[in-house]
């Protein structure tokens, strides 16, 4: 497998649980009679990073999305696509902002085939757990970006 079908077999793979949520969270009509909010679709995962660099290398390389141009803000940004409109925000911060990144704060991927998905990461030096089972028997598998920000893949 090529680099270039690699990327383009991880960019399918972690749209698709993207994808899945605005199909059945998407655009729904608005109820007049009791003025609900309308929730068009999904639009973008916004992430506090400390090294752009690094982040976007693990963005783009190690996890394959496509930078995009971003707005010109007054602190530094790097935006990529997830297709369809959909993106990931990275937000650079100041060093002395602390906090600490836990996994029930995270964002999830659903992919086709998660040990197929373990394996590229692992060569491509991304910090992964190992995969386990949901309850409801859902594979998962947790690994962290640069900034020890989480990030779940999971096979459905």
């Amino acid at each position: 497998m090529t680099q270039v079908t690699k990327k383009i077999e991880f960019y399918e793979i972690f749209t698709l649980r993207i994808a899945r949520f605005i199909y059945f969270c998407g655009e729904k009509p608005m109820d007049n009679m009791t003025n609900k909010l309308t929730i068009k679709a999904f639009n973008h995962v916004a992430i506090q990073i400390s090294d752009i660099e690094k982040s976007r290398a693990f963005y783009s390389e190690t996890l394959g999305l496509e930078e995009i141009p971003a707005p010109a803000f007054d602190y530094p940004v790097v935006w990529l696509s997830l297709g369809n409109g959909r993106e990931v925000h990275l937000i650079g911060r100041k060093p002395e902002a602390t906090f600490t990144p836990v996994r029930s704060n995270h964002f999830a991927l659903e992919v086709s085939d998660i040990y197929l998905a373990e394996k590229m990461l692992k060569e491509n030096g991304a910090n992964c757990l190992p995969i386990k089972s949901r309850p409801d028997g859902i594979l998962q598998l947790f690994l962290t970006d640069p900034d020890g920000n989480f990030i779940e893949l999971c096979q459905m």
